[in-house]
């Protein structure tokens, strides 16, 4: 899968979580890229987990922006929750 087309599939996957139905927002989702914002990669991917009644992070595996096109969140700065 492209770069394009892992932006095309995460604005979608964006429309139908937030339940959005703006054309222009979910296109601007497909356009902008996420990893501008994130610095260089590999990044940390992070996820709460009830168990441990925090917030865990997962590195990626490489710098491959693509690893960033899911709805999850990407720490911007992992010490500041």
């Amino acid at each position: 899968m492209t770069l394009e087309e892992c932006r095309q599939f995460y604005s979608e996957e964006i429309r139908f979580a937030a339940n959005i139905s703006s054309a222009a927002l979910v296109k601007a989702f497909a356009r902008v890229p996420k990893e501008d914002f994130l610095g260089s990669g590999p990044w940390k991917i992070a996820s709460v987990d009830p168990g441990l009644g925090g917030t865990t992070y997962m590195q990626t595996s490489d710098a491959d922006p693509r690893r960033l096109y899911h709805n999850v969140p990407v720490a911007i700065d992992q010490a500041a929750t």
